[in-house]
């Protein structure tokens, strides 16, 4: 016998008589409680998705839905999208926040969206996370190139052509070492954050050559 218009997630037992010509029996003992509940549906997507770029990959927070639908999440699924198109081949999965998403190309911006899944189906997509761009570490730049000296009174111009790869980093200044017969003259080195640079202090009729090394927030070339 199907007993309607009882209120979900309310607990409830049974107890049952027989009903002859000459009246009702006794009430039997007593049903185990069961309690009524909705049909499970999808979860409610996952909210605050936001993610920090590393090496070749980012990782994804996100806050689990209030509502799961009834049933149990048993997993999270990231989609990525570059320029807006989905790259299927890079999503990832999980089982809680946050997820790192591997195989990403460096210096190339990516959003993500995740969707959470349980017995019943998965989520609709969360709104995406802001734009991350993959970085390979930072290193110290590579040396400057093309390095010309012209001799004045007492000092030298020492012109130079600024490294095309930074490391990464910007760079922040470059140093002129001054070398005697070989040997550094190191009192004698200047600082500079472009070229030229004039070098002073010098001797007169002294021979000298010098070589430039440039600086970023990594160290120096």
């Amino acid at each position: 016998i199907t007993v309607t218009g009882l209120t979900n997630d309310t607990a409830y037992t049974f107890k049952v008589i027989a009903t002859n010509a000459e009246g009702e029996s006794v009430e039997s003992s007593a049903s185990t409680a069961v309690t009524p509940k909705a049909p499970a549906t999808v979860p409610d997507a996952p909210t605050n998705v936001t993610a920090v770029a590393g090496d070749g990959e980012a990782t994804v927070n996100f806050t689990a839905p209030s509502n799961d639908g009834g049933s149990a999440i048993t997993g999270y699924t990231v989609k990525v999208y570059e320029d807006g198109i989905e790259k299927t081949a890079l999503q990832q999965t999980g089982t809680t926040s946050p997820i790192t998403v591997t195989g990403l190309t460096n210096d190339t911006a990516y959003t993500f969206k995740v969707i959470a899944t349980n017995a019943e189906g998965e989520s609709v997509e969360s709104a995406a996370s802001t734009a991350v761009t993959p970085k390979a570490p930072a290193t110290v730049p590579n040396a400057p190139t093309n390095v010309t000296a012209m001799a004045g009174n007492g000092e030298v111009t020492v012109n130079f052509t600024a490294p095309l790869n930074d490391g990464g980093s910007t760079i922040t200044g470059y140093t002129v070492k001054v070398y005697e017969n070989g040997v550094e003259k190191t009192a004698l080195k200047q600082t500079g954050t472009t070229s030229p640079i004039t070098v002073t202090g010098l001797t007169n009729d002294t021979a000298y050559t010098f070589k430039v090394i440039a600086t970023n927030a990594e160290g120096e070339s």
